[in-house]
């Protein structure tokens, strides 16, 4: 039921129009008339041919780490629908997870509010509102330098850039482990 009524919140105008509003010029692919990972390859390799370096980075368990209270903050501070908020605190922050493996089930369900459930409909939509929090800031600082960055695409956690030298893909890698 959960993922039924996420699903239908996500396909709603109001959603689908603050998504492309967030994402508009950011690089970070997310929601319908995205672009696609074909079109992101594509666009990485014509700029790799003309840069000549080019790296990819990819976040460790990203979804584990992405708290919900902060990200509901963050949601709250980019616009996000209000009612839409108070229905994922409820959810993300009061999760019960059943464990089992091999056959075997933890006679009581564990407890947890401190990582966005995964398989939820709304992860890829959270993970991008980080992502383009991140890729705002990066870009902000890339004013500050002289090193070229050429092309930078984001597709949920991962992370892919071609640059003019080595030392511009150190620095962005860099930047992203800030």
């Amino acid at each position: 039921m959960w993922r039924t009524y996420l699903t239908a919140w996500y396909r709603t105008p109001a959603v689908q129009n603050w998504i492309s509003e967030l994402v508009l010029n950011t690089g970070v692919a997310c929601g319908t008339g995205a672009e696609t990972t074909e079109e992101m390859i594509g666009a990485m390799t014509d700029c790799l041919a003309e840069s000549g370096y080019a790296a990819a980075l990819d976040f460790s368990q990203a979804f584990d780490r992405l708290h919900p209270e902060i990200s509901l903050r963050v949601l709250t501070k980019a616009g996000f629908p209000m009612q839409l908020i108070h229905t994922l605190r409820q959810v993300w922050t009061h999760q019960h997870r059943i464990m089992e493996f091999d056959g075997e089930r933890l006679e009581h369900p564990l407890e947890t509010g401190q990582a966005t459930p995964q398989g939820d409909p709304f992860g890829p939509l959270l993970m991008a509102v980080w992502m383009v929090a991140a890729t705002n800031e990066i870009e902000a600082q890339k004013t500050k330098t002289k090193k070229q960055v050429t092309l930078q695409k984001v597709y949920v956690d991962d992370r892919n850039f071609t640059a003019t030298s080595a030392e511009a893909l150190l620095d962005r890698k860099q930047q992203w482990e800030q």
